[in-house]
């Protein structure tokens, strides 16, 4: 039976509401009993039969704060994995009466503004959360489902959660503690505060923007299948895939060495043989960035494989020290100013990839060819502005990182009759050497069981 007095209503009624709210938000059904507890805050106490309840009163502004109680302001950057406290400045208090038991009542939601439209404006609601490890991979990498990728960012946005009220300076205020995780690097999240409507702007909303602890999440090589590959010939083009975070805006200066371990004396005593690379400078415009490295030919590497044969430990006859020699040249990236930048977990040694002489059919597929567009193997290009009272082009301290267009093969598994389709032979050390393709069934439908399949050549120009 509901209530008639205005000012409380039913365990029941709350209920009902609580589950109306849900269901507007798309959220499970709330389970019962319906009673909160807020530990470390304030306890929320229900009365014996009723509970206080409102839909009068709204929150008016909300504000974020740091660990040490600082204010961060919009335009202010914010930290992964650190804590912020947003909280509930003012509420337009059109029932004052009301107003202490709204501030326990506070909903708390957060979208990602660069993501939203992808995600059909979805928002994601701030629930208590234990404090969880930083996950290992990319939650905001794209899906083909977009229901996985929404399910992925509201399990994983967020490492720690706790809302409720505390007492400051003698009243109450509601508050939400919270961190998030790195992979959300230079996200715009959006955080609302609400009692009964969500706003998408206006002071009920905090935007700020969260950068990561500068980070190489990733270093290897490329073919232009887009494969990673340990392992190339000579005269190669391959592609170096850099995934990090925390370094949009930044240059990296990379190194090319060739690996060397030699048996004497002991211990093993590294001294590793520097590539000549002018182009080396990579520019982080976003968080994957592709690189390409013109490996060139064997006279570039002269210098590196003049030691490339190791000598024979020197007691080999009383100690076998397990040392094989190599012949091939074994690359790999130094970052040159990852120090300068403050990258965590700097490695010493990036991408490691394997020259070698064999002549080698690596792979023949069929393929789509298409052209991407990379970070160039060329010298970086100055940029010109025109001055605005002399129309003179002046030039700029800023450089413009070179790009090119390269072919990428994407493989294809299905075709049709009559389709236009290229047949790719991926190849080491066999430039100027043909390749010749036969092409058969493997169900005899068109020919013949074992009959070669005729084709048109369309050469490319």
């Amino acid at each position: 039976m509901a209530n008639t007095n205005d000012n409380v209503i039913s365990l029941e009624e709350l209920q009902a509401f609580r589950e109306e709210v849900a269901k507007r938000e798309g959220k499970p059904k709330p389970r019962k009993p319906v009673n909160a507890n807020y530990t470390s805050f304030v306890i929320n106490k229900s009365q014996e039969n009723t509970l206080k309840f409102t839909k009068e009163n709204e929150v008016k502004s909300i504000k974020v704060f740091d660990a040490n109680g600082k204010e961060i302001k919009y335009g202010t950057l914010i930290k992964a994995g650190e804590e912020y406290t947003y909280k509930v400045t003012a509420f337009d208090e059109k029932n004052p009466k009301k107003i202490e038991f709204d501030k326990k009542t506070v909903i708390w939601n957060f979208w990602l503004d660069k993501t939203q439209k992808q995600l059909s404006k979805k928002f994601f609601r701030i629930s208590t959360k234990t404090e969880v490890n930083e996950f290992s991979k990319d939650f905001l990498v794209n899906k083909k489902n977009k229901n996985t990728r929404t399910d992925e960012i509201s399990k994983k946005a967020i490492l720690y959660a706790k809302s409720g009220v505390i007492e400051e300076d003698g009243k109450k205020v509601s508050i939400l503690k919270v961190k998030f995780s790195k992979w959300l690097d230079k996200e715009k999240i959006k955080v609302v505060a609400y009692l009964k409507t969500r706003k998408t702007k206006g002071d009920t909303v905090a935007t700020r923007i969260l950068k990561a602890k500068p980070e190489i999440i990733d270093a290897y090589w490329l073919n232009a299948e887009g494969r990673k590959i340990t392992n190339t010939g000579y005269k190669q083009d391959v592609y170096l895939y850099l995934k990090t975070l925390g370094l949009t805006g930044k240059t990296l200066e990379t190194l090319v060495f060739d690996e060397d371990i030699h048996p004497n004396p002991l211990p093993l005593v590294s001294s590793d043989d520097p590539i000549a690379w002018k182009n080396n400078k990579i520019k982080i415009d976003k968080r994957d960035v592709i690189k390409q490295f013109k490996i060139g030919n064997k006279k570039r590497y002269e210098g590196a494989q003049a030691d490339e044969k190791a000598e024979e430990p020197l007691f080999k006859t009383l100690v076998d020290f397990g040392v094989k020699s190599t012949y091939n040249l074994e690359l790999y990236i130094n970052i040159k100013n990852g120090e300068a930048l403050k990258i965590e977990n700097l490695k010493q040694k990036y991408g490691r990839l394997n020259l070698y002489t064999d002549e080698k059919i690596l792979n023949v597929f069929f393929a789509k060819k298409e052209d991407e567009i990379v970070q160039g193997d060329a010298p970086y290009q100055p940029v010109y502005i025109k001055d605005k009272k002399t129309g003179k082009s002046i030039k700029t301290k800023t450089k413009k990182p070179p790009e090119t267009k390269v072919p990428y093969y994407e493989n294809l598994d299905v075709g049709v009759i009559g389709q236009k389709v290229q047949l790719v032979a991926s190849c080491a050390n066999l430039e100027g050497k043909e390749v010749l393709f036969k092409l058969y069934e493997k169900e005899p439908l068109l020919v013949a069981k074992d009959t070669v399949i005729g084709v048109i050549q369309m050469v490319p120009k």
